[in-house]
């Protein structure tokens, strides 16, 4: 649909791809399938000899890419990809206004997020990692043991060596240099902050700072905590077992501790009346607000920043949630678990009584939704779903500046990948279909058989 197709070589089985105002050339095809959707962007010099994989870019670039692997999904936004070497089974890597480069895959598989970040540098010799950057840079990363998890928003991790078993380390512009791990597993939040010359020779620990120092630290017992940042922590019964509070210009009261232990972390933030049965829990707050908290399941762990988190009820075995300058509302989890990221979002009335599913939202809405099937997973982009009743196996929904409403799955699976367009109103009955639409209306199709090439191609007018 008003776009450009040229120099395609097709030597496999099949494929489709759909391009508006873009251009793909130099296509060499010599596994089974694969599927491409470009959005202003460009797709140059691609060797495909694995399976098959998918590729959504909207005004990115992904350059010089080698996949020898089963299969992978990327998906980029006012990015670039470029020299990607895959050799493992699988991965998943989301990017949006950041750059992803050399990167050697020698493991299982990962996932990794990027927003207005860079990763550049990364070698993996373990199982698997997922690493969330938002306007950071991670490099020089080696990986011995099993594995890990990285978030990174405006900081800086360099030259660390990991020979334990896992840890994870939160980074908000502060800098992490100088690690050595010989214990089991840490963990590490840090905003604006800065730790250095860090021994450990105990168990484990996890050490939290903002605008604040700790330094010379030495420890020989079984593990401690310590978070400060120019806060003030007074008028503290215990009578459980042991618990962990972070204050940063905040106020914690009138708390009881019946369950195990749990660790909340505080920034510009109130805790009030928080009841714990369950075994343990994490929360951390920033400018944000956490009120009547129920936990009744397993273990959960929230982030927030600059958001609200209120009425939470939580049925099943655990799930985590990250905010930032969003709101989450009335959510009830019967499932397994889930979780939920969201930027400049709202998520409201949701009902869980699936496996479990992942919803990644920026500038969107999200209402109204079951789930009584598999799992399915959705990203929204300034863009709208309501009244959405899953009753198959899985979907994918992509949505950018569109809308869809009132949808139907009787079918095994289906792919809707939606710019400034509509979608109303559609049954399935057949195997499966995927349709593309940007600027465009698709409404009232029926679908009953296998594979339909060209559906009133003469009745749609030239553009």
């Amino acid at each position: 649909m008003r776009g450009l197709i040229s120099d395609i070589g097709v030597s496999g089985k099949w494929f489709q791809v759909n391009v508006m105002r873009g251009l793909i050339s130099d296509i060499g095809v010599l596994g089974k399938w694969f599927q491409v959707n470009v959005m202003r962007g460009l797709i140059s010099d691609i060797g495909v000899s694995g399976k098959w994989f998918q590729v959504n870019v909207m005004r990115g670039l992904i350059s010089d890419i080698g996949v020898s692997g089963k299969w992978f999904q990327v998906n980029v936004m006012r990015g670039l990809i470029s020299d990607i070497g895959v050799s493992g089974k699988w991965f998943q890597v989301n990017v949006m206004r950041g750059l992803i480069s050399d990167i050697g895959v020698l493991g299982k598989w990962f996932q990794v997020n990027v927003m207005r970040g860079l990763i550049s540098d990364i070698g993996v010799s373990g199982k698997w990692f997922q690493v969330n950057v938002m306007r950071g840079l991670i490099s020089d990363i080696g990986v011995l043991g099993k594995w890990f998890q990285v978030n990174v928003m405006r900081g800086l991790i360099s030259d660390i060596g990991v020979s334990g078993k896992w840890f994870q380390v939160n980074v908000m512009r502060g800098l992490i240099s100088d690690i050595g791990v010989l214990g089991k597993w840490f963990q590490v939040n840090v905003m604006r902050g800065l730790i250095s010359d860090i021994g450990v020779s105990g168990k484990w620990f996890q050490v939290n700072v903002m605008r604040g120092l700790i330094s010379d630290i030495g420890v020989l017992g079984k593990w401690f905590q310590v978070n400060v940042m120019r806060g003030l922590i007074s008028d503290i019964g215990v009578s459980g077992k042991w618990f962990q509070v972070n204050v940063m210009r905040g106020l914690i009261s009138d708390i009881g501790v019946s369950g195990k232990w749990f660790q909340v972390n505080v920034m510009r933030g109130l805790i009030s009346d928080i009841g714990v049965s369950g075994k343990w829990f994490q929360v951390n707050v920033m400018r944000g607000l956490i009120s009547d908290i129920g936990v009744s399941g397993k273990w959960f762990q929230v982030n927030v920043m600059r958001g609200l988190i209120s009425d939470i009820g939580v049925l099943g075995k655990w799930f985590q949630v990250n905010v930032m300058r969003g709101l989450i509302s009335d959510i009830g989890v019967s499932g397994k678990w889930f979780q939920v990221n969201v930027m400049r979002g709202l998520i409201s009335d949701i009902g869980v009584s699936g496996k479990w599913f992942q919803v990644n939202v920026m500038r969107g809405l999200i209402s109204d939704i079951g789930v009584s099937g598999k799992w399915f997973q959705v990203n929204v982009m300034r863009g709208l779903i309501s009244d959405i009743g899953v009753s198959g196996k899985w979907f994918q929904v992509n949505v950018m500046r569109g809308l869809i409403s009132d949808i139907g799955v009787s079918g095994k699976w289906f792919q809707v990948n939606v710019m400034r367009g509509l979608i109303s109103d559609i049954g399935v009955s057949g195997k499966w279909f995927q349709v593309n639409v940007m600027r465009g209306l698709i409404s009232d199709i029926g679908v009953s058989v296998k594979l339909v090439l060209w559906v009133r191609q003469q009745a749609l007018p030239d553009s």
